[in-house]
């Protein structure tokens, strides 16, 4: 999993004996497939198996500066990192 991504678990819970629990009728395994293409019309095809497992042990991390000016200043960063990134291509 990349940087900066996050897993949530909204739908599920542990069972006192450690299991995985949904309140919602869902999969514990699921596979998901991604079809697309670039610009230049070439195709491209990903495929990830995801469990619920990994839901179940969710920890998470946030950058210090969350406040409005620093979330601006990491927007700024980012985009310029997409840019710098398309330009090289």
């Amino acid at each position: 999993m990349g940087p900066g991504r996050r897993l949530t678990n909204v739908y599920g819970h542990r069972r006192g004996d450690g299991t995985a629990a949904f309140d919602e009728d869902v999969p514990l395994d699921i596979a998901v497939t991604v079809d697309y293409e670039d610009s230049h019309g070439r195709q491209y095809r990903d495929s990830y198996a995801l469990t619920s497992q990994t839901l179940m042990n969710e920890t998470t991390t946030s950058p210090s500066n969350t406040d409005e000016k620093g979330i601006q200043r990491r927007l700024v960063q980012a985009l310029e990192a997409i840019a710098r990134g398309v330009a090289n291509r």
